[in-house]
């Protein structure tokens, strides 16, 4: 069976960034833009082009299955521009966690006024805050 691949069209400004992007082996970073494409081989000959769904979308986030399906203008499910935009605007659950578990395992670290003034070139401003430089 062949490998998908995963197209990203960019439109770019003057002078640089349009294009096609194309990868086999990694997705492209989602953004609120409908601009990616995934393609998959039959056949080694015909191709077949279709965008992501919302619900793919949510799984390469971390979301739950229907996370961004939610009521939306009085009906019951939300359309689907809504849902892209609301996984383009959020951040990925597995990358969210890592950060936070290396925030809440590091090591706590304490400096006294006088280590810090060996370090830092410190000044009081007019509301006696300090500033470190």
């Amino acid at each position: 069976m062949d490998k998908p691949i995963c197209f990203l069209e960019r439109a770019g400004c003057a002078g640089g960034g349009k294009g096609i992007l194309c990868s086999t082996d990694k997705t492209f970073t989602l953004s609120t833009v409908d601009n990616m494409r995934i393609c998959k081989m039959e056949n080694n000959i015909n191709t077949v082009v279709r965008r992501l769904t919302p619900m793919e979308c949510e799984r390469l986030q971390g979301f739950p299955d229907d996370w961004t399906n939610i009521p939306w203008r009085g009906k019951p499910t939300a359309p689907d521009g809504p849902r892209y935009k609301a996984c383009g605007n959020s951040m990925a659950v597995p990358v969210m966690r890592w950060i936070g578990e290396r925030i809440d395992g590091s090591k706590i670290i304490q400096c006294d006024e006088e280590a810090i003034n060996r370090i830092l070139f410190v000044t009081k401003t007019n509301d006696g805050q300090l500033s470190l430089f």
